[in-house]
């Protein structure tokens, strides 16, 4: 698997993700286990459902290698503010952890061909 063709996997993903927040952001918030869902969080998992398709289909459509880096960094730094986001957002325990979980694996998984096609420096 070639860095195009994880950059398209990842891009696929943020796009389903982003469709999920958009349109049944209640059902993607049960899913994490999130019981007391009110507007501002709707509107705060919309809003990430937009973020990551945009990121998502801005990936897809990324011609040059070094395009993909950029916005797969975009990605993982994304990612990790979501995840520091949802630590004192006043979650359950198991969401919070759930959360920062799915959001550290999506992190490590775009950071993968940008640290791959870095020369060494050992």
């Amino acid at each position: 698997m070639d860095e195009e063709q994880i950059a398209r996997g990842i891009g696929v993903s943020a796009i389903a993700f982003g469709a999920l927040a958009v349109l049944t952001p209640r059902v993607l918030a049960r899913t994490f286990g999130v019981r007391n869902i009110n507007n501002e969080f709707v509107y705060m998992l919309r809003f990430a459902g937009v973020e990551d398709a945009g990121v998502g289909i801005n990936l897809i459509s990324a011609k040059d290698p070094e395009s993909r880096r950029r916005l797969l960094m975009i990605l993982v730094l994304v990612n990790g503010l979501n995840s520091v986001l949802a630590v004192p957002a006043g979650l359950s325990r198991r969401t919070t952890a759930l959360m920062v979980a799915s959001n550290c694996v999506v992190a490590a998984v775009a950071a993968l061909p940008v640290l791959r096609s870095r020369p060494s420096r050992l």
